[in-house]
């Protein structure tokens, strides 16, 4: 899947959060995440794997982080 094409044909799917540096990821914003991604019940799994990413992002002095593909297994 090219994320830029969906991006030009289906602009809802792509969801943006905007981080502030100084303060860093916010446990609410991370949740609304989890809802988008249809994985509500999961939010607390995805919190944490978001904080470990951004913390790897912070780390390894990254310009992005690429998750190909993100999947829910049993």
């Amino acid at each position: 899947m090219n994320i830029e094409d969906v991006a030009h044909s289906r602009p809802e799917a792509v969801h943006k959060l905007a981080v502030n540096p100084l303060v860093g990821l916010k446990d609410e914003d991370l949740k609304d995440v989890a809802k988008h991604l249809g994985i509500e019940d999961k939010a607390d799994q995805v919190k944490d794997m978001f904080k470990k990413l951004y913390a790897c992002f912070w780390a390894k002095d990254c310009d992005m982080i690429e998750i190909n593909p993100l999947v829910v297994t049993k």
